[in-house]
C-alpha cells in the first residue's frame, strides 16, 4: 500500500514539473526574443543616427554647391555687364579715333612714301592719368620737316579732323614739327617746391631730340602725390602747375579741374580691367571650387546608400522580430487546462503523501507492537528457546573449528 502510494505520488510530480518546464521554456524563449528585439531596435537608432549625419554633411556641400555657383554666375553676369561696356567702350573710342588719325601716317610711314615721321611717344602706364590730363602727350607724332606738318594737315581734311595749326591737333593725337620748335632753355633741370618732379623730368624720351616736343607741350608742370600736397606747391610763393597722380589739374591762374574726358576714360578703363580681371579671377576660383564640391556630392551619396540598405534590413530585421516576440507571448499565454491540471495534480500530491504520512505512522504502531509481542514471546519461552538457540551456535561453530583443522592439515 504504501509503495502505491509513493509511486503515484511521483508520477504526478514527474507531470507537474514538465507542464512547468514547459511553460518556463516559453517564458525564457519569449524574454530572449525581446532582448535580440532591444538590440535590433539600438542597432536601427545608431544608424539613423550615422545617416542624419551624412545627411547633415551632404547638406553642408550642397549649400557649398549653390553658394559657389550663384558666385560664378554672378561673376559671369558682371564681366559681362557695366564694366565690360565700359572696357569696350573705352577701346573702340580709341581704336577709332587711332584708326581715323594715326593709322593712315603710320602706314604710310611704314611703305617709305611718307618721309620725317616718327613712331608716337608716350609716357609710363604709372603716370597715364597725368599724362590724360595735361593733354599734350596723349599722343604724339613727330615730324622732322614742314612738309610731314602739310602732309598731316592733308591727312587731318580729309578725314574730318578739326582744329590744325602749326601744332596740328586732331581727335586723338598731335603731330609737331621738330624743326619749327625753338630751343628751350627751360629743360634743364630745376628746383621745385617740395623737390616735386616734374611731369617733363619723369618721361624718357626715345631719343634726345624729341624731348623738345615734351617741353613745348609739358612745360614746368610739377607732378603731386595727392591733393594737399598739390595745393601747397601750387598755391605757394610762386604759381605752379601742377597735376595729381589722381588726375586733379591745378593751373597757375588758380583753377582746378579733373581734366578732360579722356583721363576719365583712362581711369574707368583701367579700373574696369582691374575689376574685370579681379571678378574673372573669383569666377575661376568659384568655377573651381564649385566642381570640386560637385564631385565630391557622389562620394557622399555612396556613403549615404550604405546605411541607408543598413537601415532597410533593420526595419525588416526589426519587423521580423517583433513578429517573434507577439508569437512568443501568444504561445506563454495561461492555458486553463494545463493551469487546472497543475491543481489536479498539486491537490492529488498533497492528498496522497498525507495518506501515506498516515500509513507510514499506522506501520510504525504495528511494527512498534510487533516488537513488544516479540519481547513477551521471548520472555514466555525465553530459557528453552535460548538453550536450543545456544546449542545450534556451538553445533555450527564446532563444524566450522572441525573443517579449518582439516584443511589445515591436508
Amino acid at each position: 500500500m504504501i509503495n502505491a502510494k509513493t509511486a503515484a505520488i511521483d508520477i504526478a510530480r514527474s507531470e507537474r514539473d514538465a507542464l512547468t518546464q514547459k511553460a518556463g521554456a516559453i517564458q525564457k524563449a519569449g524574454k530572449e526574443a525581446e532582448e535580440n528585439l532591444q538590440t535590433r531596435r539600438t542597432e536601427h537608432q545608431g544608424k539613423t543616427s550615422q545617416i542624419e549625419e551624412y545627411q547633415g554633411q551632404r547638406a553642408g556641400p550642397q549649400q557649398d554647391v549653390q553658394s559657389a555657383e550663384k558666385r560664378y554666375q554672378v561673376g559671369i553676369g558682371f564681366t559681362t555687364g557695366d564694366e565690360m561696356l565700359i572696357s569696350l567702350s573705352y577701346r573702340m573710342h580709341n581704336n577709332n579715333s587711332r584708326s581715323v588719325i594715326t593709322k593712315p601716317p603710320l602706314r604710310v610711314t611704314k611703305s617709305k612714301k611718307q618721309e620725317h615721321l616718327d613712331p608716337r611717344i608716350g609716357l609710363k602706364d604709372r603716370y597715364s592719368v597725368v599724362r590724360s590730363v595735361s593733354r599734350a602727350v596723349v599722343r604724339f607724332m613727330g615730324g622732322t620737316s614742314w612738309h610731314f606738318g602739310h602732309h598731316r594737315w592733308d591727312s587731318n581734311k580729309c578725314s574730318n579732323a578739326s582744329n590744325t595749326s602749326a601744332l596740328i591737333t586732331s581727335v586723338t593725337a598731335t603731330s609737331m614739327v621738330l624743326e619749327k620748335i625753338p630751343a628751350e632753355n627751360g629743360m634743364k633741370k630745376i628746383h621745385t617746391p617740395e623737390n616735386a618732379p616734374r611731369l617733363f623730368d619723369l618721361i624718357k624720351s626715345k631719343e634726345a631730340r624729341f624731348a623738345p616736343t615734351f617741353y613745348k607741350a609739358l612745360r614746368d608742370t610739377l607732378v603731386a602725390e595727392d591733393l594737399d600736397q598739390a595745393n601747397r606747391v601750387a598755391y605757394g610763393a610762386t604759381r605752379w602747375r601742377v597735376v595729381t597722380l589722381a588726375g586733379r589739374m591745378f593751373e597757375t591762374p588758380g583753377t582746378m579741374s579733373g581734366g578732360m574726358d579722356n583721363p576719365h576714360r583712362v581711369r574707368d578703363s583701367e579700373d574696369a580691367t582691374r575689376k574685370l580681371n579681379q571678378v574673372m579671377e573669383e569666377a575661376t576660383q568659384a568655377e573651381s571650387e564649385f566642381e570640386r564640391l560637385r564631385r565630391l556630392g557622389p562620394g557622399l551619396d555612396t556613403a549615404l546608400q550604405k546605411p541607408g540598405l543598413g537601415i532597410e534590413t533593420g526595419k525588416r530585421s526589426i519587423t521580423g522580430a517583433e513578429r517573434c516576440v507577439g508569437d512568443l507571448w501568444a504561445q506563454n499565454k495561461p492555458n486553463q487546462g494545463g493551469l487546472r491540471r497543475i491543481s489536479v495534480l498539486d491537490a492529488g500530491i498533497e492528498s496522497t503523501v498525507t495518506e501515506l504520512e498516515q500509513l507510514s505512522e499506522k506501520s510504525g504502531k504495528i511494527e512498534q507492537g510487533i516488537k513488544v509481542l516479540e519481547r513477551r514471546i521471548l520472555e514466555i519461552g525465553g530459557s528453552r528457546l535460548l538453550g536450543q538457540k545456544f546449542k545450534v551456535d556451538g553445533i555450527r561453530y564446532e563444524d566450522s573449528f572441525d573443517y579449518a583443522t582439516s584443511t589445515d592439515a591436508a
